[in-house]
């Protein structure tokens, strides 16, 4: 069992490590490290765990510390999700998918995903919350996260075009039948919103907003 992990992350990610029993460790976004100070880490020797989770002050330091730990076998690679980037005013922010994908870079290893799309995180909610998964709509606007998440847990998928995946894409890739996608991340059911799904119950009397 894992009892120290260090975190790239939020408070929020560390609290949540806090109450399963998980002590965190840490450093602030700094000065940046030179190769002397790398050179000097002293690494403690409790951490079986890095965690990565979305981190909006992310900086080279915090990177070079993770990989660091990482370059031992033994110590495990976890991300929250892989998600590489979220829409925000016409843009695309930086997401954990790009942190993950800077520390894979420079430790040659792939994370453990523990959130979305994990199979095992969707088929433990259906055991824990006594779900019936032909009767359970996972609702996203990814399709290889949200999407795929409900898929490999047997729910239902609804894809909305109210985030990262643009009712374009979403027309092209419908008209097509999905087509050139894997099989878990095609939705069955594509619509605007989560307020279409009310009002028009129906997904094709409802197709996507240009």
């Amino acid at each position: 069992k894992v009892t120290c992990a260090y975190v790239v992350g939020s408070e929020g990610l560390k609290e949540e490590l806090r109450l399963a029993g998980i002590r965190s460790l840490s450093c602030g976004a700094g000065e940046g490290l030179d190769e002397a100070g790398f050179a000097a880490l002293e690494l403690d020797p409790a951490v079986q765990a890095v965690v990565s989770g979305w981190d909006v002050d992310f900086s080279w330091r915090k990177l070079a510390v993770a990989s660091a730990y990482l370059h031992n076998p033994e110590v495990l690679f976890v991300g929250t999700n892989p998600d590489p980037a979220n829409r925000l005013n016409g843009r695309m922010m930086p997401e954990n998918g790009a942190q993950l994908a800077a520390l894979s870079a420079v430790s040659g290893r792939e994370a453990t995903i523990a959130g979305k799309p994990s199979e095992l995180l969707v088929s433990t909610l259906v055991a824990r919350f006594g779900l019936d998964p032909a009767r359970t709509l996972m609702v996203g606007d990814r399709l290889d996260t949200d999407v795929a998440f409900g898929n490999r847990g047997g729910l239902k998928t609804l894809l909305v075009l109210t985030g990262v995946t643009r009712a374009s894409e979403a027309r092209r890739l419908q008209a097509s039948n999905w087509a050139g996608l894997p099989p878990d991340h095609r939705p069955d059911l594509l619509l605007p919103d989560l307020l279409s799904a009310t009002l028009h119950p129906d997904p094709d009397s409802h197709p996507p907003s240009p």
